[in-house]
């Protein structure tokens, strides 16, 4: 009897990177059903050889935890993977914001944005800049609606504050 070969992890109908989406298409970290790598963006392809285009390494994570009824979210964990000495800002918009603005420094690889690990209203937005002079960074937008995520949007951006925009490519 011949030996059970495991299906590669963009066919295995598992969400094998935590980022809520199975498998080709769906994961954008897989770049076809046979790709056995899941895990998020496929940095050879949007390296650039321009000083402005160099990405932050390893690219950004920005990981949401919480739950959701009726009347908004409650967020158990906000996190950020990111290089050591990345800037990391978010901006709360919408009714019942704790802080419009939460600007923090990574000393170590991942940041726990705590002052946001709390109970937010439906039409709550954050905006999240992971940022480095010199570097390409992370921006991602998450919109709560009635049923918790909304929409989420993640792009590259240079400075905080300032409109993303589409990640360089080589």
């Amino acid at each position: 009897m011949p030996a059970a070969v495991a299906a590669p992890r963009c066919a295995d109908g598992v969400d094998n990177d935590g980022d809520a989406r199975v498998d080709f298409p769906a994961d954008a970290g897989c770049s076809s059903p046979a790709d056995d790598d899941e895990a998020g963006v496929q940095l050879p392809q949007l390296l650039s050889s321009s000083a402005s285009g160099r990405l932050l390494l390893p690219f950004p994570v920005v990981r949401v935890r919480g739950s959701s009824d009726r009347s908004g979210v409650q967020i158990s964990l906000l996190t950020v993977r990111a290089p050591a000495a990345s800037r990391v800002t978010v901006l709360c918009s919408g009714a019942g914001c704790p802080r419009r603005s939460v600007v923090m420094r990574t000393s170590g690889r991942i940041v726990r944005v705590r002052r946001l690990e709390r109970r937010l209203r439906i039409g709550t937005v954050l905006r999240i800049y992971v940022t480095k002079t010199g570097f390409v960074g992370k921006y991602t937008r998450i919109r709560f609606g009635r049923t918790g995520l909304l929409s989420r949007i993640d792009s590259c951006a240079s400075t905080a504050g300032r409109a993303p925009r589409p990640c360089p490519r080589s």
